[in-house]
């Protein structure tokens, strides 16, 4: 017997007899008349196209694609920000030079930022943070030194 989903009206096999039943197209779970009962009509205005199913595509026992058949070419997953690296190295080395260094780190660390939100292929976010957090530890430092040496 053949009934159409309340929700999206396209047409779905069912048992005789009725029972619950779950679109092949939306998956929402509808209750199906019994054979006593007479099907309701399919929703007013055109039925609905089926659409794609939100399932992979791939056959059970057939591998997936290799990745540079999915357009991803192995060894190069993307480039550096410079200004990762470079916030990175400063922030790391803040201490021998203390008001300039910590400041760079903390320049080259938002510029990095900035540049990796602007392009999702460039790599090194973690060394950015890492080179900020750095850099703010070093100003911190620096300014607890320069007060304290005040007193």
């Amino acid at each position: 017997m053949q009934v159409y989903c309340p929700s999206c009206g396209s047409p779905n096999e069912t048992r005789p007899g009725g029972g619950k039943v779950m679109c092949t197209v939306c998956t929402a779970v509808f209750e199906a008349p019994g054979s006593e009962q007479k099907p309701p009509p399919p929703p007013s205005g055109e039925v609905l196209e089926a659409r794609p199913s939100r399932r992979s595509e791939i056959p059970v026992g057939q591998l997936r694609p290799e990745p540079a058949a999915r357009g991803i070419q192995l060894g190069q997953a993307g480039k550096w920000s410079v200004w990762s690296l470079v916030s990175l190295g400063t922030g790391v080395a803040c201490s021998c030079i203390p008001l300039v260094g910590p400041a760079f780190a903390l320049i080259s660390g938002a510029l990095a930022i900035r540049d990796i939100k602007r392009d999702p292929k460039l790599r090194g976010y973690p060394l950015a943070v890492t080179g900020l957090v750095l850099g703010a530890l070093g100003v911190l430092w620096t300014v607890l030194v320069f007060i304290s040496s005040k007193q």
